[in-house]
């Protein structure tokens, strides 16, 4: 009995065994690009492939690459997470990115998981300036001596976003200190204006200004005294208060010099 014995547990192992593949290895086939293709930077790039039937690639990355098929080398991220058994999502398109050199020299490589039996790649394709242009491939043939055309690819300076460095106009917050002395609203608060007492211009300004007389008179030892019309900007300080119109707001009331003499004159003799 023991020798049946072990051959029923063989044939469990074998018919056991005959399902992992199925169930660890997913089964997507990249189909394009291929031989010849052509894509220009800053255009698209369409990628296409076969579902996964099995329901292992569930978690599909696809990585731009270049170098010998013994080494390849990474270029860019094109996606991840991608669901490798969802027919709906091939064919999938990106921006081709700007690279250096511009040479038939680049491949995509799909990797379902980090076991290597799930990666596969696509053919060899070429991706050109934006004028069209490309170059040679560096390398003729593998380092094994296979005739299969290679090189090392790169991302180009072209990639990175262009910014605006201008500086910004430094007089755009600090303005012409004169001219903000010229706006200066003409309020009891702001700097005194002084304009012609007398005027219809210093009548209408009378509540925002102070006007002083043009000629005013002063009493001193020696007895009347006249003085010179006053100045358009401040010169020290005055001994003269401002007339009540001027205060007030009412219209200036303008009296000839003589008029002022002759009723002070008057009021001389009658006191005596």
């Amino acid at each position: 009995m023991a020798p049946i014995h072990s051959s029923v547990m063989f044939t469990q192992l074998i018919v056991a065994g005959a399902f992992v593949p199925l169930l660890a290895f997913a089964q997507l086939t990249p189909t394009a690009p291929g031989p010849g293709d052509q894509f220009t930077a800053g255009g698209n790039c369409t990628i296409e492939w076969t579902a996964d039937e099995t329901g292992a690639c569930t978690n599909l990355t696809i990585d731009l690459m270049s170098g010998p098929n013994n080494n390849m080398s990474f270029v860019t991220n094109v996606t991840t997470g991608l669901d490798g058994t969802d027919p709906s999502l091939t064919p999938f398109t990106w921006t081709c990115p700007f690279v250096t050199p511009n040479s038939d020299i680049y491949s995509y490589k799909f990797e379902c998981s980090a076991n290597d039996s799930d990666t596969t790649w696509t053919s060899r394709f070429s991706i050109a300036a934006e004028d069209g242009s490309t170059t040679p491939p560096e390398y003729s043939t593998q380092p094994n001596g296979d005739p299969i055309p290679w090189g090392y690819g790169s991302l180009s300076n072209q990639t990175q976003p262009q910014t605006d460095e201008s500086e910004p106009d430094p007089s755009a917050n600090n303005p012409d200190p004169s001219s903000s002395m010229n706006n200066w609203p003409e309020t009891s608060s702001s700097p005194p204006l002084y304009g012609t007492y007398g005027s219809s211009t210093a009548a209408a300004n009378s509540t925002a200004t102070l006007k002083l007389p043009k000629a005013f008179a002063t009493m001193s030892a020696s007895g009347l005294n006249s003085t010179s019309p006053a100045s358009s900007t401040p010169t020290g300080s005055r001994s003269v208060a401002p007339s009540l119109a001027a205060i007030s707001g009412a219209p200036a009331l303008q009296i000839p010099f003589g008029v002022l003499s002759f009723f002070f004159l008057a009021g001389t003799i009658l006191a005596l």
